[in-house]
């Protein structure tokens, strides 16, 4: 039987939607960002929670952190996966929620509150997909701000000007995977990018905009590093287009980057 977080006591419940919301950690050598990851998820005030953690056989010690929440966290599970991706599929196969999110192991949320407000969202059964923003964070100071992903609300045609929801701050029903299939082994970088236009551009799930901060990722890795990541991404999110049988729009190229580079400029 799942170990489901944060029973409420059935005043408080009974003021909550009754949906489980499934939230999975895939995780390899995060050991100095794991335990602010798991209790960022330990401390959200929603009540109906499944938690499921997936460590790649991680080699620095975060094993360690991970069986000392043991008896807090809904299922631990050890597994190494050839790509992120893979894990991401494996861990959303896991999940029992009728809403499923995620937060990596250098993830984090950004206060308590993260899961109700999605929660409250979802009240209308038609919307099928919530998300909301993200801040790119110093990987030694998670205070320091890099990049601001603000979002907006989804207009159709978006997807032809760069625009996409960043994966870590958006949750769907898990229907949605049961319907429209998992992440493509495809792709290495844009796996995510490649569900997102799935679902949202070309089968038009209906989604809703939370016009707030959901989550803080760490930046991580060398410059030369992240903008090799960077092209290879780009290069296959416009591969997505021809797996979806679509043809790429004029200017892709341009677009896509010019989104994120805006996104150094402005701040919350």
């Amino acid at each position: 039987m799942t170990k489901i977080l944060n029973d409420c006591p059935p005043t408080i419940f009974i003021k909550k939607n009754k949906m489980k919301i499934s939230i999975l950690t895939p995780t390899r050598n995060n050991v100095l960002t794991i335990k602010q990851t798991i209790d960022s998820v330990l401390m959200q005030d929603y009540c109906d929670v499944e938690y499921i953690v997936i460590d790649g056989y991680s080699e620095d010690g975060s094993g360690a952190v991970i069986e000392s929440y043991r008896d807090k966290i809904s299922k631990i599970i050890y597994r190494r996966s050839n790509s992120a991706c893979e894990a991401m599929n494996f861990s959303l196969r896991q999940a029992t929620g009728d809403i499923v999110g995620s937060v990596f192991g250098d993830d984090f949320f950004v206060d308590s509150s993260i899961l109700s407000n999605v929660a409250d969202c979802f009240l209308d059964k038609s919307v099928m997909c919530v998300y909301g923003d993200m801040i790119y964070v110093e990987r030694e100071n998670s205070k320091k701000i890099i990049r601001y992903w603000k979002s907006s609300t989804y207009k159709p045609g978006s997807f032809y000007w760069g625009w996409h929801p960043t994966w870590v701050a958006t949750f769907y029903r898990k229907e949605v995977f049961e319907k429209y299939g998992f992440l493509t082994d495809k792709f290495k970088l844009a796996c995510d990018y490649e569900f997102l236009l799935r679902t949202i551009h070309v089968n038009k799930v209906k989604t809703r905009y939370l016009p707030e901060v959901v989550v803080h990722m760490r930046a991580g890795g060398s410059s030369s590093r992240r903008l090799k990541n960077l092209l290879e991404g780009n290069m296959e999110s416009c591969m997505s287009w021809g797996l979806n049988g679509l043809k790429m729009p004029l200017g892709f190229f341009i677009y896509k980057p010019l989104s994120k580079f805006y996104q150094y400029l402005i701040r919350p």
